[in-house]
């Protein structure tokens, strides 16, 4: 169960210090809501932003969970940190805490590992689960005792993993992934007092290729598009064909394109467009994002409503679509691509979302209207277009009005 402090004559002096921090942090920390001893706070993080923790007692320890930061008149952020904070809260009362807690009652580092994993949300714990299973796949299927995490076998992780690499059984990044999470791993164990040593500095990243960015021009693009799709067997090559293009055009992602649904579809004096949550900021506290629609899609989106036989306002624009795990979606395009005369290299559905971010390049936009339009947090994500932009410094160095007339 949670515990309340308890004050005594011992802890009397750490009270009044406590009082005093409460009382000068008054302006800062926000109390959001409490529960049962623990309390859920905000604070002001600048640029009106708040970050959300909670802080309860266990045994007379104070124990703090940071949740997340996001904007402070996000509402929908405040309820799920509210949420959070109950589900904390219950969790707590049956013995699950946070990682520091979990490192404390744990001696076999994979015990620990896999205790920390239940404490990650579905799409994090799979990369925790890969590097799990890497860890023991170069340690053994044996205990290893927090004890014996010296320097030199963190030394020996990253000798396998390099050793990994160069066969080509992992990719650079893949390994990076790996040496990612033992370092986190090693943090929260350090932080709690389980190891005396950090050793997590010591080990260096592997360096990365950059990845080559397949997308079509503005060119290729408009050949795509006015190419009548391939008919594909069991399902309607017009609803991939419209949810390719819609992908194209407006550069949302592939697992936010399929969630969309007929009613978030709207129209202004602007024009048509669509409001949603990224899905990948989700967690950041970002607000909705609304991208509009070119006439052209609006086009082929009609059509795609009057073909469906189950359509409904409430039901999603693309129902019946492949699989995310299967290659169908890939091989489709690669195909519409070869029937529009169009030869490039791995080409596959997130090169659309690439695309569009070319096409706005191509007609003059800057990088921060990309960035607003493609949903990045920030313009570092949109950096790896650069190369586009060289086309543009050079045209805007020829438009200067420099007419110098002879002395």
């Amino acid at each position: 169960m949670l515990e309340t402090p308890q004050k005594t004559p011992q802890n009397a002096t750490i009270e009044a210090k406590r009082h005093k921090n409460a009382t000068r942090n008054a302006t800062s920390y926000r109390v959001i809501q409490k529960l049962k001893g623990a309390t859920l706070y905000a604070r002001p993080s600048g640029k009106g932003r708040v970050s959300y923790s909670v802080t309860l007692y266990k045994e007379g320890k104070r124990v703090r969970n940071a949740l997340f930061a996001a904007n402070e008149s996000d509402a929908q952020a405040r309820r799920r940190a509210i949420e959070a904070f109950k589900q904390i809260v219950a969790e707590f009362e049956k013995g699950i805490v946070n990682e520091s807690t979990i490192a404390a009652s744990s001696t076999n580092f994979f015990d620990f590992f896999e205790q920390l994993i239940a404490t990650k949300r579905p799409n994090t714990a799979k990369a925790w689960r890969t590097a799990l299973y890497h860890l023991k796949k170069w340690y053994g299927d044996k205990p290893l005792p927090l004890k014996e995490i010296t320097r030199p076998l963190c030394f020996s992780l990253r000798s396998y993993l390099e050793q990994c690499v160069v066969r080509g059984d992992l990719k650079a990044s893949s390994a990076n992934v790996v040496l990612a999470k033992f370092k986190c791993a090693l943090n929260v164990l350090y932080d709690s007092g389980m190891i005396t040593v950090n050793h997590a500095h010591a080990l260096k990243a592997f360096s990365e290729e950059k990845p080559v960015i397949s997308f079509l021009t503005t060119t290729e693009l408009n050949r795509l598009l006015a190419t009548p799709p391939p008919k594909i067997r069991g399902y309607s090559s017009h609803e991939i064909a419209t949810f390719l293009a819609l992908i194209a055009t407006t550069g949302i992602r592939p697992v936010d394109a399929r969630r969309l649904c007929w009613r978030q579809i709207c129209e202004s004096e602007l024009g048509c467009y669509i409001d949603f949550v990224v899905s990948k900021t989700r967690g950041k506290g970002v607000s909705q994002h609304r991208v509009y629609l070119h006439p052209h899609l609006v086009f082929l989106l009609k059509a795609h409503k009057e073909r469906q036989t189950d359509f409904s306002p409430d039901g999603k624009i693309f129902p019946h679509l492949p699989s995310e795990r299967s290659h169908t979606l890939t091989l489709f395009l690669r195909k519409w691509a070869q029937a529009a005369n169009i030869v490039k290299d791995r080409l596959h559905v997130y090169s659309l979302r690439h695309t569009c971010a070319t096409v706005l390049l191509e007609n003059g936009n800057d990088i921060y209207t990309v960035a607003n339009v493609l949903g990045h947090t920030s313009t570092q994500h949109t950096s790896r277009y650069a190369h586009l932009l060289d086309v543009q410094r050079a045209h805007a160095v020829m438009r200067l009005a420099i007419h110098p007339t002879a002395q």
